[in-house]
Order: C-alpha cells, then sequence, then structure tokens
C-alpha cells in the first residue's frame, strides 16, 4: 500500500537550518510558550488554543501592529517527536464560503548541533495565494533563529 497525497494548487516549500539540536527546534513549533514568541511574524497572538497531537486542533487570533485582527485554525494529523509534524491551516474568513485548507508538513532533519528544516504547505488557491504566505514564514523563521539564539 502507498500513501498517496494529492496537492490541488501551488506548493510552497522553504529549507532553514537552525543552530539548535531538533528537540528544540521541534519544541518551537509544539510549545506554545515558544510558538508565542514566533508566530506571528509580526504582531502579536491575542488567544491561542493549541493541542500538538494527532486529532488535535488548534486556533489563533493574531493582532498585527495595525490593530487587523486574523484567525487561523486547523486540525494536526500527525505529530512525531522529534521529527514530523503536519497539520491543516486555514484562515477564517468574513464569507466562510471563501476558507480554504491548505496542508503543512514540517519535517525536522538532525544535524547534530543542528537541524534541517523543510517547511512545505501545499494547496493554496493560485500562485498569488502562495506568494502572500512566503514573506510571513520567513520572517517567523527569522524570529525562531532569534528565539533558538537565547537558548544556547
Amino acid at each position: 500500500m502507498h500513501d498517496t497525497k494529492v496537492s490541488a494548487g501551488p506548493t510552497l516549500t522553504i529549507r532553514r537550518t537552525f543552530a539548535a539540536p531538533r528537540a528544540r527546534v521541534f519544541a518551537a513549533w509544539t510549545d506554545i510558550d515558544m510558538l508565542r514568541q514566533w508566530f506571528p511574524p509580526e504582531g502579536r497572538l491575542v488567544a491561542a488554543d493549541w493541542d500538538p497531537r494527532e486529532g488535535g486542533a488548534y486556533r489563533f487570533t493574531l493582532m498585527f501592529p495595525s490593530g487587523e485582527e486574523w484567525a487561523v485554525k486547523g486540525v494536526f494529523s500527525e505529530v512525531r517527536a522529534p521529527e514530523r509534524l503536519a497539520f491543516t491551516f486555514r484562515w477564517e474568513e468574513d464569507d466562510p464560503a471563501q476558507e480554504l485548507d491548505t496542508f503543512i508538513t514540517v519535517e525536522l532533519i538532525d544535524k547534530g548541533t543542528e537541524t534541517e528544516m523543510i517547511f512545505s504547505q501545499e494547496g493554496f488557491r493560485d500562485e498569488t495565494s502562495r506568494d502572500k504566505h512566503i514573506g510571513g514564514w520567513t520572517m517567523g523563521f527569522d524570529n525562531i533563529d532569534r528565539m533558538l539564539a537565547t537558548y544556547s
């Protein structure tokens, strides 16, 4: 039996190496106190329900410097410490018919004192939507770099 996954839209893939052990990078994704330090890339989380286990759900409300609030939610399909996470990612819209699940996977590869992360988000409506996420995720991963440096 083969595990086949079909993507209905453009995919975003970001590779990043962090100067931290894999367990620490995994914690950056699963520990709510650490997550609050890097996500969102700018602004802050004003509400967070976070249950990182297979079948667990999450919902965040983000407040940006402009005062604008956005909410995102999803469900974890895989949590394999310290190497892999997989979950849906859905921005809440004023019109729920406009909401769309994308699917995120985070692979963490042990490189001794460093960890290579392969982040993939697939199923965007179109390339424009995908491209809007590149800057946000890149800033968030810059924040992870800074946060992990404080734990060394």
